[in-house]
Formats: structure tokens, C-alpha cells, sequence
């Protein structure tokens, strides 16, 4: 009973009940050029900078999460 309704709700949401006419995406019909990336040396620093603090960001911060459980007390029995 509940795949039925399921199945009649989803056709109402997506319409497809109704004809709706196909428009079909062809080429385009004007030749683009390649596109060109150019990126200098002070875009790569920082580029490579950003990358780095993601990075630190990602190991610190779960780093500090762990410390704070008192890693020492968590490997061995006393408290």
C-alpha cells in the first residue's frame, strides 16, 4: 500500500503526468576557443599557502580534541 501512494506522490511532484515537449541539447553552434589558465607565481604562493592551512587546520584541531581526553589515562588502566 505504501509503494502505491509512494509511486503516485512521486509522479505528482515530478509532473509526469502531464506531455510536456522534449527540447533536446545539441553542440553548440559556434566554435569556442580552449580556454586559457594562466596562474602566476604570487596565485601559486597563495594557492600552496591556503592548501597548508587547511591542512594544519585539519590535523591540529582533531589533534586537540584527542589531547583533551587525557590520551595517557585512555591506554592504560589508572586514572
Amino acid at each position: 500500500a505504501g509503494q502505491a501512494g509512494a509511486q503516485q506522490a512521486g509522479d505528482a511532484v515530478l509532473d509526469r503526468g502531464r506531455e510536456r515537449p522534449t527540447v533536446r541539447a545539441g553542440p553548440p553552434r559556434t566554435s569556442l576557443p580552449p580556454p586559457e589558465v594562466r596562474i602566476g607565481p604570487g596565485e601559486l604562493g597563495k594557492v600552496a599557502a591556503l592548501g597548508l592551512g587547511i591542512s594544519l587546520v585539519a590535523t591540529v584541531v582533531p589533534g586537540v580534541g584527542i589531547l583533551r581526553l587525557h590520551p595517557r589515562s585512555l591506554l592504560t588502566d589508572t586514572s
